[in-house]
């Protein structure tokens, strides 16, 4: 690729020269390549890897701004966005479950600032509702753990349409029981944790997150 420090011809570049050289911008920096026929594979693993990208996508569009936070602390001060971490990271996990059935090893926190994580999660199953248990991590000197963050949505096939809700709630006052409700009975979820943490500092952390599958009762 060679980059472009003056416009071609005086004036600004852009598109292909007939079937030889291609000139555009990336990151506001002009630069020109070797033309190449665009592609679009439509081999059977990469169909799916998009239709992964695509359930992912239209996950994060209904994401609990809960779920997003720790996402976008992980990103901050990186060449990436929250979104393209969270698709990422996630795609690489769903991509090589066996069958491609459940979503239930879906990364629903990456860690951020060191928040130590639950060691345990146990999900005992109510009238639309799920209860969950965790085993929670010793407290670092000066930490304080400020609350429990869970997700619960019907589990699917990763490669499938995303149109579920997900639901979110926000243990502060006893956070290793988190009780998410409102849930349909009879129904299988995913369910997700993880921990909020306040530093030293007084900036936040949130532990990877933990997960596990219920069914609640009518």
């Amino acid at each position: 690729m060679a980059k472009v420090t003056a416009p071609l011809f005086g004036f600004n570049a852009a598109g292909s020269v007939g079937q030889a050289i291609t000139f555009a911008t990336w990151r506001g920096v002009k630069y020109s390549k070797r033309y190449t026929t665009p592609s679009n594979p439509r081999s059977t693993a990469q169909t799916l890897t998009r239709d992964i990208f695509t359930s992912l996508n239209q996950f994060w569009k209904l994401a609990p701004s809960g779920l997003v936070e720790p996402w976008t602390y992980y990103a901050s001060g990186r060449s990436f966005l929250n979104r393209n971490a969270f698709i990422g990271q996630n795609i690489a996990v769903l991509r090589n479950d066996t069958p491609l059935a459940s979503m239930e090893t879906m990364i629903a926190s990456p860690g951020s600032g060191g928040g130590s994580a639950p060691s345990a999660i146990a999900v005992t199953p109510g009238s639309n509702q799920l209860s969950l248990a965790l085993t929670l991590p010793d407290v670092p000197t000066g930490w304080t753990l400020t609350a429990s963050r869970a997700i619960a949505f019907i589990d699917q096939a990763p490669s499938a349409t995303f149109s579920t809700e997900i639901v979110y709630n926000r243990e502060t006052t006893t956070p290793q029981t988190n009780v998410i409700t409102g849930l349909t009975a009879s129904e299988l979820y995913v369910v997700a944790a993880f921990l909020e943490w306040t530093k030293p500092d007084g900036t936040l952390a949130f532990s990877v997150g933990i997960n596990d599958t219920g069914t609640p009762t009518a």
